[in-house]
């Protein structure tokens, strides 16, 4: 996974310095991307500790993205929104059946050029918030809900080709990440605050690869 991440810095530099033509079309995008999300390094998921950090490894992803095109410069939103479900042992619940959800929501900068007549690339970085969600069910009954908000970053690569004017099919990755050091855990009408120590945080290092559909306005 250092190999990617090395080999999409050095891409995203190459990129930027050798474009040959700023993009010329509309001055607002809409972009839909549908993929897969793969963890790695140290994440964590479960709200039960980072014992059960390895029952999580990938799940599905789906972005929104919305620009406004101020000549070869991308101001914007992105949404993002992550699912993974496991079924793993965990200590004195027997076998644990979870859902965990991930929502993101962040304001973008980047750029947009088209690096051949009808190939576009886009390159973009953003901070804004994530939200946590953990649902399980094991013994016959649902356990707690776990959820939590916290600061997220994302950086994000794109490569789109021109069908016809003003739409692209392209492909993309992007890396997401975050961490909180707490969670709020709901059982019924009852809700407690629970302090996360460093070993046991919800942390998030993702990266996504994609599929994506663009009309440019």
């Amino acid at each position: 996974m250092k190999r990617f991440i090395l080999l999409f810095a050095l891409l995203s530099a190459v990129s930027l310095s050798s474009f040959a033509q700023p993009a010329s079309e509309g001055k607002f995008s809409l972009s839909a991307e549908l993929g897969t999300g793969q963890l790695f390094g140290n994440s964590n998921l479960s709200p039960y500790g980072a014992s059960y950090r390895g029952a999580y490894d990938k799940g599905f992803s789906g972005s929104i993205k919305a620009f406004w095109v101020p000549d070869d410069w991308l101001v914007g939103l992105k949404y993002n929104f992550f699912t993974a479900s496991e079924n793993y042992e965990a200590g004195g619940m027997g076998m644990l059946a979870e859902d965990v959800n991930l929502n993101y929501i962040a304001p973008q900068v980047g750029l947009r050029r088209m690096v051949a007549p009808r190939l576009c690339m886009e390159y973009t970085i953003g901070a804004g918030y994530m939200h946590y969600r953990a649902e399980g069910f094991a013994n016959g009954k649902e356990r707690p809900t776990y959820s939590t908000g916290f600061l997220g970053a994302n950086m994000d690569l794109g490569f789109s080709y021109r069908l016809y004017k003003g739409f692209y099919l392209g492909v993309g990755a992007s890396l997401t990440g975050g961490n909180s050091s707490s969670l709020t855990e709901k059982d019924g009408d009852l809700e407690r605050e629970m302090d996360l120590e460093k070993w046991n945080r919800i942390r998030v290092l993702r990266a996504d690869f994609h599929l994506s559909f663009k009309a440019v306005l």
